[in-house]
């Protein structure tokens, strides 16, 4: 499972179903054999996605993927969610060390990424990005889901009081039964 050139942790399917829609629009001929280029594993959120890393890549000698941890922003400063990442491992490192890689964890602080912005989802909120990832939406279709999403969110900060936290572009494309429907 872990022999792809490379290995992205993300938090959730919502994640792998945007970044793979991504893959076949911008690098189709990659589809084929995705599973062979990069390989994303889903961690089940923030608060997991440490120990899938320390387990699957950081602790293995067998595996030599390059390996990237992918994390919402989820309305914090990115350089923060870093740091927690890095602390959260550091601190469940210290009983492995004598079988850990060690230039795998020099290299972790700059295999860490973390979105300037809530979400993915939040980067294409913008009416031609959209358009170009879905050819097939009418101006009048998006115009109406930014202006929904908009209103909600706009609404979640007075109710949170600043907080954006259950304002996440992907609750959009999601049912009340929490089945994801990107529509991307």
């Amino acid at each position: 499972i872990l022999n792809p050139k490379v290995v992205i942790f993300v938090e959730g399917p919502s994640d792998t179903l945007f970044y793979k829609r991504v893959i076949e629009l911008k690098y189709p001929y990659l589809l084929s054999n995705l599973d062979l280029h990069i390989k994303f594993i889903e961690t089940g959120g923030f608060e997991a996605i440490h120990l899938y890393a320390l387990m699957n890549i950081l602790l293995s000698s067998n595996v030599k993927a390059l390996y990237y941890i992918l994390v919402d922003g989820d309305g914090k400063n990115s350089e923060t969610r870093k740091i927690e990442i890095l602390d959260k491992i550091k601190k469940r490192i210290q009983k492995y060390e004598f079988i850990l890689d060690k230039k795998k964890l020099e290299d972790l602080p700059k295999n860490i990424r973390s979105l300037s912005r809530y979400a993915i989802e939040s980067y294409f909120l913008e009416y031609d990005l959209i358009k170009y990832l879905e050819p097939s939406l009418l101006k009048e279709e998006v115009d109406y889901f930014l202006a929904y999403y908009h209103k909600l969110s706009a609404g979640l900060k007075k109710v949170r009081n600043g907080h954006f936290h259950s304002a996440k572009p992907k609750l959009l494309f999601e049912n009340p039964n929490n089945e994801c429907q990107l529509r991307l």
